[in-house]
């Protein structure tokens, strides 16, 4: 069993207990294994240390964060709402404050992406900010593995695929015992065309991938479209009710109603549209639209509108262009 208490008042943070078989494997290998989700599940980004942090920033005047309480507030924005948006102000003050940390810089880059993705401002200009932004991450932390997935992000938000794959790559690389990294990479594979490759990685994830945080883990939602696709609903349904705690984010609200239009559950499908419109009320005008700039892809699109529509969302019957 393993335990973390707060050094300063000894309260309980976390624990965990693990049971394997020592005829089947080295203590040398279990112990590799166990280090490697100790350090996901305690260190990562959204692991029980960060959790602790979190709580700490809550009292804190946001007009005069440092660098790196900014950046924590970032994730904490992250964790509370889905996106990290809300905190923009606080890391573009942080910016001019910092102009050289390029820990800013990268979760910068990921606020302006996700008012793309959000459809808060679904312009390219929004994209162009995030690609400079995560330039100069890379510029100012080389060798940061923050730094080089922001800059991954916003590649793949731009179609460049090759060059996505390379800074996710490296960024896993950098900390290979990082579930939110290695699911990132596995995300571009997937919905770059490569299912077979992405579907690999996050198999050898999955365990990690229990630990982390609802809305990293919609980094696993091709997982849903494998299913989807493959028109396993029951299946696809499942992998979706892994991220209950993210359904504040749209998105599970347009898988789940989807996955019941196939079914013919009509009573489920229509309290999940009922939902998806209160979050994005003119989500029915585009729809196509708004699932496109999520997923930074078409893939799984079409398949996703034809389960809408039969879920009682009145929307084009029309084909999404292939990226």
């Amino acid at each position: 069993t393993g335990q973390l208490l707060d050094a300063i008042d000894g309260s309980h943070l976390w624990a965990e207990t693990y049971d394997r078989d020592l005829s089947k494997t080295s203590i040398f290998e279990i112990q590799d294994e166990i280090s490697g989700r100790l350090g996901s599940i305690i260190g990562d980004l959204f692991g029980v240390l960060k959790q602790v942090h979190f709580e700490k920033l809550k009292q804190k005047d946001l007009q005069h964060l440092e660098s790196e309480q900014s950046v924590a507030y970032a994730l904490a924005t992250l964790q509370r709402t889905g996106y990290h948006m809300g905190a923009r102000e606080v890391l573009e003050r942080a910016t001019s404050r910092d102009p050289n940390n390029g820990n800013v810089w990268a979760l910068l880059t990921h606020a302006y992406i996700d008012e793309y993705t959000s459809g808060q401002d679904p312009s390219k200009k929004a994209l162009d900010r995030a690609f400079d932004a995560a330039q100069k991450a890379v510029d100012f932390e080389p060798t940061s593995d923050r730094a080089h997935s922001a800059l991954g992000r916003a590649y793949f938000y731009r179609g460049e695929i090759m060059a996505a794959l390379k800074e996710a790559e490296r960024a896993a690389q950098i900390n290979p015992n990082s579930a939110v990294r290695i699911s990132q990479h596995a995300y571009y594979l997937c919905l770059s065309g490569n299912w077979e490759r992405g579907l690999e990685v996050y198999k050898n994830d999955l365990v990690a991938a229990e630990s982390m945080h609802t809305m990293q883990a919609l980094r696993h939602i091709p997982l849903f479209l494998d299913h989807y696709q493959k028109e396993r609903y029951e299946d696809a349904l499942k992998s979706v009710h892994k991220f209950e705690g993210a359904q504040r984010v749209w998105v599970i609200h347009a898988c789940l109603a989807a996955s019941y239009g196939q079914l013919k559950n009509t009573e489920k499908a229509s309290a999940e549209i009922a939902q998806l419109l209160v979050l994005r009320p003119e989500f029915h005008k585009d729809a196509a639209g708004y699932l496109q700039r999520f997923f930074g892809s078409s893939e799984g699109v079409d398949a996703l509108l034809d389960g809408l529509r039969k879920a009682g969302l009145d929307i084009p019957n029309e084909s999404v262009a292939t990226r």
